[in-house]
C-alpha cells in the first residue's frame, strides 16, 4: 500500500493511494513534545488524530488498510507533512506500526534500484563520535559503544562489527572503501546547520568537531552503504533529535536505508531495540522486518511513546531481502592501539567539561611535530619493568639494569610511542630528596623522548625538565560541576536544581573531586539540596579552624570529605576511622 501525501492550498492536504485519489484532510498541529513524553494518554489520543486523516471512513485509503496490507509506504511532498509522526497512527486495534511495514519513501521518479544481498553477511561499521566543543554536549560514547558491542556478541552468527577510530569521515571512508553494503551505525549528535542543512557531528583527529553535511557524508560512503542507522546517546532525559530529518536528508541522496531516531531514549528501551533489530538483520530478516520486531519489542516498554521514536526512509523502488546467514562467532573489530595501562578504574558516566585542555593536549598528540613532554599539573613510579613488558621485552630474562634500559631505548627508536607517567609528583619528591634510585629513574626517563616517543605527565607541579609543555588544569565552570554533580547523584537528580548546583561548584571553585564527593553523599541523603549546601558550609567553617596550616583549596577538599564521610553509614564509618597511612620508602 503506498500513500501519498500533498500539500494543497493553505492547511489542506491531499491523498493519493496507490495512484488514485482518495481524499483531503487540515494538515494535524505537531504533537506536544512534553505531553508525548511524559502524559502515558497522549500518545495514543495523539494517534487517532493521525488515524483519522489518514483512514478516514469511506475513502480509498480506508478501504486499502482494510485489506490488511503487509506494508505502507508514506510518501510526503512538503517538509510541514514530513515533520508529522506519523509513526504514531493508532487505530482501533493499536499502534499501526505494529501490524504492518511502516516505511517512509520517495516520489516514484526518485527512487532507485534494489541492490542485491545475497552472499553477503551483515557488516556494521560503528561511529561513535564524541567531539571536543561548546556547541555540543558531552555523551557518554564509551558507554554507547560497549552497549552495542555486548549486543552485538550476543549474537550466534557470522557478523562483523568494527569501530571508527578516530571517529572521522576520512576514517570512516577508509573503512567502507573497496566493499559493499557495509552498515554504518552512527551514535552521536546531528542536527541542521545556518543555512538548514542536515550535518553529523564527526571528530577531527584532535578530538575537535568536525561538520559534516549530509551531502559531503553521503560522497564519502555512496556505493558501498546499504543502510545508516542514526542513534542519539544521551540516555538521562529524552528529547527531540534531528535524526529523522537527517535520515530524510541520505535517502534523498539515495542511500537505500535511513533509520532515525525522533528522540533520545532511554537505556533499556535503547538496548532492547538494539538487541532485536540487529538480531533479526544477522540472521537473515530484512530490515523493515527487523524494525517491525523491533517495534513489537519496544511495545512492551512502560513508555508508550518509544513505538513512534525509530522512522524509517529508503530510496529504493522495492523492499531488499535481508543480509545472508550463517552461524558462527560474531567479529569484533575494536582498532584499539595497543595500551598497557595496568588496572586502572573505569570513569563514571560523561566526562564532564576540559574542553579546551583536551583540545590543547589532542592538538599536541596528534601533530606531525609531538612535544618531547607534556605534563598536566595541578592541585591536590611508573618502573622500567613495565615499559620493557610492554615492548616485549622478558624482563626475567634481562636482569642488568644497564642492558634493559639500552634494550628499551633501542625498541623506543623505532616505534611511535606515548608512554604516560601519572601521579609523577612522587618521583619530584624524591629527587628533592636525594633518593638515588629516584635519580637514576629520572635520569633514564629524560632519555626516553625524539622523534618518536612523548611523555605525557600527570604532576601536582611542572617537572621543569627540559622541552616540557606545560598545561595547567583549573576548576570546572559552574555549568560543568552542576552537570558533574547532577551526573554522579543520579538517584536525586530530579531534586537538583541547576542554579543551586552551580552555586555549589562555585563554592568549591569547581574542584571536580569535591564535587563527586558531595554529590554521592547527596545520593545517600533525603534532605533538601539547600539544606545539604547548608550542612557543607558548616564543614567548611569547622575546616578553617581544624586545618590552620592547610591552604584554602585543601580546606575546602577536606571540608568536602568530612561532609561526605557524615552521610556514611555506621558501619562504613567504623570501617573508614580504622584506615592509617603508612608512608612506603620510593620503590623504582
Amino acid at each position: 500500500m503506498e500513500l501519498t501525501l500533498t500539500r494543497q492550498a493553505g492547511t489542506q492536504v491531499a491523498v493519493t493511494c496507490d495512484g488514485q485519489p482518495s481524499h483531503t484532510f487540515d494538515l494535524p498541529p505537531l504533537p506536544d513534545e512534553k505531553k508525548l513524553l511524559y502524559s502515558p494518554d497522549y500518545p495514543i489520543a495523539y494517534g487517532k488524530t493521525l488515524y483519522t486523516a489518514l483512514f478516514p471512513p469511506e475513502t480509498a485509503a480506508q478501504r486499502t488498510l482494510a485489506t490488511t496490507p503487509e506494508r505502507i509506504l508514506l510518501v510526503t511532498t512538503d517538509p510541514d507533512l514530513d515533520a508529522i509522526p506519523w509513526e504514531y497512527a493508532y487505530g482501533p486495534d493499536g499502534f499501526l506500526v505494529l501490524d504492518c511495514h511502516f516505511v517512509r519513501g520517495l516520489p516514484a521518479e526518485q527512487r532507485v534500484l534494489l541492490p542485491a544481498l545475497k552472499d553477503i553477511n551483515l557488516h556494521i561499521v560503528a561511529v561513535p563520535s564524541n567531539p571536543l566543543s561548546h556547541d555540543v554536549e558531552p555523551l557518554d560514547i564509551d558507554g554507547e559503544w560497549m552497549r552495542l558491542k555486548d549486543i552485538i556478541q550476543e549474537i550466534p552468527q557470522s557478523i562483523v562489527l568494527e569501530r571508527t577510530r578516530p571517529p572521522g569521515i576520512e576514517q570512516l571512508r577508509h573503512l567502507v572503501a573497496g566493499n559493499r553494503h557495509r552498515v554504518i551505525h552512527f551514535m552521536g549528535h546531528g542536527g541542521r546547520d545556518e543555512q538548514g542543512g542536515a550535518i553529523l557531528c564527526f571528530e577531527q583527529d584532535n578530538g575537535d568537531l568536525a561538520v559534516i553535511t549530509a551531502r559531503e557524508f553521503v560522497q564519502r560512503v555512496r556505493n558501498h552503504v546499504f543502510l545508516v542507522t542514526l542513534n542519539a546517546c544521551k540516555s538521562a532525559t529524552p528529547g527531540e533529535t534531528h535524526f529523522s530529518n537527517l535520515a530524510a536528508a541520505l535517502v534523498r541522496q539515495k542511500i537505500p536505508y535511513a533509520l532515525g531516531m525522533r528522540f533520545n531514549i532511554y537505556d533499556d528501551d535503547a538496548r532492547a531495540f538494539s538487541r532485536q533489530f540487529y538480531g533479526d538483520l544477522a540472521r537473515g530478516t530484512s530490515v523493515e522486518e527487523a524494525l517491525l520486531q523491533a517495534r513489537l519489542t519496544l511495545a512492551r516498554s512502560k513508555r508508550p511513546w518509544v513505538i513512534g521514536v525509530p522512522v524509517l526512509y529508503t530510496a529504493l523502488a522495492e523492499p531488499a531481502a535481508g543480509f545472508a546467514s550463517h552461524v558462527g562467532t560474531p567479529d569484533i573489530r575494536e582498532h584499539q592501539p595497543r595500551v598497557e595501562a595496568g588496572v586502572l578504574p573505569r570513569a563514571e558516566g560523561t566526562f564532564q567539561g576540559r574542553i579546551d585542555e583536551l583540545k590543547v593536549l589532542g592538538t599536541a598528540l596528534t601533530g606531525d611535530s609531538r612535544p618531547r613532554i607534556i605534563t598536566i599539573h595541578g592541585g591536590g613510579g611508573q618502573g622500567k619493568t613495565a615499559l620493557a613488558r610492554f615492548l616485549g621485552i622478558n624482563s626475567q630474562e634481562v636482569t642488568e639494569p644497564a642492558e634493559l634500559e639500552r634494550q628499551v631505548l633501542l625498541r623506543l627508536a623505532s616505534q611511535r610511542i606515548l608512554i604516560v607517567l601519572d601521579n609523577a609528583e612522587t618521583l619530584v619528591e624524591a629527587v628533592e630528596k636525594k633518593d638515588a634510585a629516584a635519580i637514576q629513574l629520572a635520569q633514564f626517563i629524560q632519555q626516553l623522548p625524539g622523534s618518536s616517543v612523548s611523555l605525557l605527565v600527570t604532576s601536582r607541579l611542572p617537572l621543569g625538565w627540559s622541552g616540557e609543555m606545560s598545561l595547567e588544569l583549573g576548576g570546572l565552570l559552574p555549568e560543568e560541576g552542576a552537570a558533574l554533580f547532577r551526573q554522579s547523584a543520579p538517584q536525586r537528580s530530579e531534586d537538583i536544581a541547576g542554579a543551586q548546583a552551580q552555586q555549589l561548584s562555585q563554592k568549591l571553585d569547581g574542584h571536580p573531586l569535591g564535587l563527586l564527593l558531595l554529590a554521592k553523599a547527596f545520593n545517600e541523603s533525603a534532605i533538601p539540596l539547600q539544606a545539604f549546601i547548608s550542612d557543607y558550609e558548616a564543614q567548611l567553617l569547622k575546616a578553617e579552624n581544624k586545618y590552620i596550616d592547610v591552604d584554602h583549596r585543601h580546606r575546602t577538599l577536606y571540608a568536602c570529605i568530612d561532609t561526605s564521610v557524615r552521610y556514611l553509614d555506621t558501619e562504613l564509618r567504623t570501617l573508614f576511622s580504622k584506615l592509617w597511612i603508612f608512608h612506603a620508602p620510593f620503590l623504582p
